[in-house]
């Protein structure tokens, strides 16, 4: 049974908030997109 979010029940829309309510892939795909940007600064600087 689904549950349903619209009785008044706010939503976290903090980073870590829809992190946690992620889907698995669109955790690795964060994860892989987080990793991918410390490489780069790393090469740049």
């Amino acid at each position: 049974m689904a549950e349903d979010n619209s009785l008044g029940m706010a939503h976290d829309l903090s980073p870590w908030g829809m992190y946690q309510n992620a889907d698995i892939v669109v955790k690795i795909v964060m994860i892989g997109l987080a990793i991918a940007s410390i490489i780069t600064w790393t090469i740049w600087i």
